[in-house]
């Protein structure tokens, strides 16, 4: 899998990629990301996150599982969005729906999250570590202060 995150609406929202081939629950590059996409969260002080999954028809069984731990962790909503009727079964057996619905789109999610939070967290998000239709597993890296030093001030 692979998190890009895009700018709707003047709010972030992370597009899932399959990249990975990884059919099992054994996908190191996919338990990775999540680690990544952890510690961007708590850098960057999103309020919530929403998943955009339009293009996805199958999502890696290792990243869906290391997202239940991460929300166990983080303890911000983790929202998901799309059309098909089997990626929400497959996030609702991964118990990842509870307490939100699954939403058509994103914007659907997010007109519902603007109402229920602040967006004082969108806007410190898009002047800290977001980078904008990168993959984040290029523009984040945990070694040292966890900042690519690609992306470094």
């Amino acid at each position: 899998m692979e998190i890009y995150p895009v700018l709707i609406e003047g709010a972030v929202i992370c597009k899932l990629k399959r990249t990975c081939e990884g059919g099992t629950k054994d996908c190191t590059p996919c338990e990775q990301l999540v680690v990544y996409l952890h510690n961007w969260l708590v850098s960057t002080k999103m309020p919530y996150a929403i998943f955009d999954l339009q293009e996805e028809n199958e999502i890696c069984q290792a990243f869906l599982g290391e997202l239940v731990l991460l929300r166990k962790k983080l303890r911000i909503p983790l929202l998901f969005s799309g059309t098909l009727l089997k990626t929400q079964i497959l996030l609702d057996r991964y118990q990842l729906l509870d307490p939100f619905p699954f939403w058509i789109s994103p914007e659907d999610a997010l007109h519902t999250m603007r109402q229920r939070y602040p967006l004082y967290g969108e806007l410190a998000a898009l002047e800290t570590g977001v980078h904008v239709g990168c993959p984040l597993s290029q523009t984040w890296n945990i070694s040292k202060n966890g900042v690519n030093p690609l992306f470094s001030p």
